[in-house]
């Protein structure tokens, strides 16, 4: 059976009105992926760090961090290191058994999709605090 004359493009037209809509949810549903990735990504790799701090206190005091940004930076797989920033602080006491140490990750992330979104590019946060134990 044919199809009547006036019926010919309506099927091309309707998946280009529906593409249109798909494809920009599978591009969300990327990017929002990304970002979480990249959000768990800097939570294991701020883990890490208070870790090493907290049991390295001789070599993680404060004004020499550069063992605990190693560690860090070690553990951020993916992650590019010029958007990842480094703040491991100190209670008090300073690195005595017993105090508080404190790694602080902040990450820049911009979404692929940036037309659609206001506030870019996106900070991410990662905070851990961990007790000193050697």
């Amino acid at each position: 059976m044919r199809r009547p004359q006036r019926e010919s493009g309506q099927a091309l037209v309707e998946f280009a009105l529906t593409s249109l809509l798909f494809f920009t949810l599978v591009l969300f549903i990327l990017d929002g992926s990304i970002i979480l990735w990249n959000q768990v990504t800097l939570s294991a790799a701020v883990a890490y760090g208070a870790r090493y701090a907290s049991t390295h206190s001789s070599a993680a005091v404060p004004g020499n961090c550069g063992s605990i940004e190693q560690c860090v930076l070690n553990n951020a797989f993916g992650l590019n290191p010029a958007n990842l920033q480094i703040t491991p602080s100190w209670g008090v006491g300073g690195n005595a058994v017993g105090n508080d140490v404190t790694v602080v990750l902040t990450y820049t992330v911009t979404p692929l999709t940036g037309a659609f979104w206001s506030g870019l590019p996106l900070k991410l946060h990662a905070r851990q605090t961990a007790e000193i134990v050697n």
